[in-house]
């Protein structure tokens, strides 16, 4: 279901990019750029998907810790990492859009092996029998 909604609402993005993007600058030359990379991320969110439903299952079993490392080192320091490593390299706005669907896949991914083969279902916190 989620993944339906997210391309339901990618597909939207993108066809009203330029109208939705137009109600905060008039300048054609901020609304191209805005439509570019809406066009190139929209898309991509689709990957994000499991960086939020997979967490918060976890979360529910009562295991926190884990799920949270994993996502802020995911999303948080692997953009940095690209950010500083990557784009003064490849010094474009294509290169700093790419750091998202790119993170959004790795934390996606790491998540999804925890999720199939961490214990967080066996090992219940304490804080769940008080």
């Amino acid at each position: 279901m989620s993944a339906i909604i997210t391309i339901a609402m990618s597909a939207f993005l993108v066809l009203l990019a330029r109208p939705i993007l137009s109600i905060f600058t008039p300048d054609p030359d901020v609304l191209e750029i805005g439509v570019e990379m809406v066009v190139f991320l929209a898309p991509c969110y689709v990957t994000y998907i499991l960086v939020e439903l997979l967490p918060g299952a976890i979360r529910g079993a009562g295991k926190s810790l884990v799920p949270m490392l994993i996502s802020v080192f995911g999303v948080c320091g692997l953009r940095l990492l690209w950010l500083f490593l990557v784009v003064p390299r490849y010094h474009t706005i294509v290169m700093v859009e790419a750091s998202y669907p790119i993170t959004w896949l790795t934390t996606s991914v790491a998540l999804l092996i925890y999720y199939k083969f961490g214990k967080w279902l066996k090992e219940p916190e304490a804080a769940l029998y008080r």
